[in-house]
């Protein structure tokens, strides 16, 4: 047999299936009933308007992929590094800073006006200078608590307290830069206070980091690490960092598709621990800045949750615009 024969019988075969398929079955017989032939047509109606939404879809996800392309061919790729990671982790507990709400004690006791708390409601991540970066978020959880509490929202870096200046929040990451201010005088000076009464040297305040090493292109399968607030009690942490952090890794499992608040988000294996608090950044092995966690999101299936993390693409502090071919 040749092969125009075979081609033949195979179609011949795919139509037969087609007419023997139930549906269409169902459709011949309701053609030759008067009656039947209004619902045929309603049948022949919705799977038509079934066929137009699934168009229209595609077309969206083909042009919202095309423009999240076109942005990635015009970043620089950042090879995977193969080391451990302390030096990433030692490095992000350095950038680390707390989003805290001060707030009066008379919100819980009355009688102990006058009395100030201090609640760390979300994190952040300095990445160069006085800048640092968190994601929507952890700036409307803060701000949100702060009104409920009628307190403050500062910074934590280190030990030293900040106020800070809000930047907007960028509509392509949904990512957050802002950049911390006056030292809280009162409170250093307190606090230095106190390391000298147990007889311990002076603290110094948080230097400013460099510039972090940054990356628009995270890829499947890449392992991640992250600094967060989790259930661990027992916690000893370095003099000048006032959380108690815990460190953890997984790897990227997959992307998101794209939204309207974010171009490229991704999303973590199991986690064997809970996350508190979002903002945290989200590394390599190499140090590399590939993110920041938003929030955490658990399948039925899963024994634990998972961490989905805004990418740093589309934001203007780490992506490379494509220039128009007209300029």
């Amino acid at each position: 047999m040749n092969n125009n024969d075979n081609e033949t019988h195979e179609t011949s075969r795919k139509q037969m299936k087609t007419l023997l398929h139930p549906k269409n079955i169902l459709k011949s017989l309701a053609s030759q009933v008067p009656v039947a032939s209004v619902g045929l047509e309603m049948l022949n109606q919705i799977e038509g308007e079934r066929i137009e939404d699934r168009l229209i879809q595609l077309e969206k996800d083909a042009v919202s992929t095309s423009k999240l392309r076109s942005l990635e061919l015009s970043s620089k790729k950042n090879p995977t590094a193969t080391t451990d990671w302390s030096d990433a982790a030692s490095e992000y507990l350095s950038r680390h800073v707390d989003l805290g709400i001060i707030y009066d004690a008379s919100f819980h006791t009355p009688e102990e006006t006058g009395r100030e708390l201090l609640q760390i409601v979300a994190h952040g991540c300095m990445i160069g200078g006085d800048e640092f970066i968190t994601c929507k978020e952890a700036i409307e959880r803060a701000s949100m608590i702060a009104e409920v509490k009628r307190g403050t929202v500062v910074i934590i870096h280190g030990m030293a307290r900040y106020d800070f200046e809000i930047g907007s929040i960028d509509e392509s990451s949904g990512l957050c830069l802002c950049r911390k201010t006056n030292l809280d005088i009162e409170w250093w000076e307190h606090y230095k206070m106190t390391w000298t009464k147990h007889g311990l040297a002076n603290p110094k305040e948080p230097s400013s980091p460099p510039k972090v090493k940054a990356t628009v292109m995270p890829y499947i399968g890449r392992d991640v690490g992250f600094l967060f607030s989790g259930e661990a009690e027992d916690i000893q942490t370095k003099d000048d960092l006032y959380s108690k952090l815990q460190f953890g890794s997984s790897n990227i499992s997959h992307f998101r598709r794209v939204k309207r608040d974010c171009l490229k988000s991704f999303v973590t294996g199991v986690l064997p621990e809970r996350i508190h608090h979002s903002g945290s950044a989200v590394f390599g092995r190499d140090g590399t800045l590939l993110g920041i966690l938003s929030t955490t999101e658990k399948y039925p299936s899963d024994t634990g949750d998972r961490a989905v993390v805004r990418s740093l693409i589309g934001h203007p502090k780490f992506t490379t615009r494509a220039k128009s071919p007209n300029k």
